[in-house]
């Protein structure tokens, strides 16, 4: 396993590569004190825990980092994963975008905007 930090252009990548498998937890200056967050888990990572365990570190890493509050503006609603994973970590919901992106099937789904403010 490989462990690495960078920081380019605002963005800070928390880098974990086990065997060109990959797992990515990005944060990113959207606005002075204001972050997202990216997350890529690969398909043979998940169910096992991981979303939890980059969640739990992106809101221990990206106060220390300076930032104040975090924005996700795009947790699709058919990524119900996703949306368990922001509310059981105390992300709240500010908003709801409709038919955002179109789904394989050929429809439209909606976005929920999450925010967390870090103590």
């Amino acid at each position: 396993m490989h462990s690495f930090v960078k920081n380019t252009h605002n963005i800070h990548n928390i880098h974990n590569i086990h065997k060109a498998n990959r797992l990515n937890l990005s944060i990113i200056h959207i606005h002075k004190k204001v972050c997202n967050g990216g997350f890529i888990t690969s398909d043979i990572y998940r169910g096992q825990g991981l979303g939890t365990i980059m969640a739990k570190a992106y809101i221990q890493i990206a106060p220390v980092l300076g930032f104040k509050s975090s924005v996700f503006n795009l947790v699709f609603t058919n990524n119900e994963g996703s949306l368990k994973l922001w509310e059981r970590n105390g992300f709240k919901k500010l908003g709801r975008i409709p038919n955002v992106a179109r789904t394989k099937e050929g429809g439209y789904v909606d976005s929920i905007m999450w925010g967390y403010e870090f103590q």
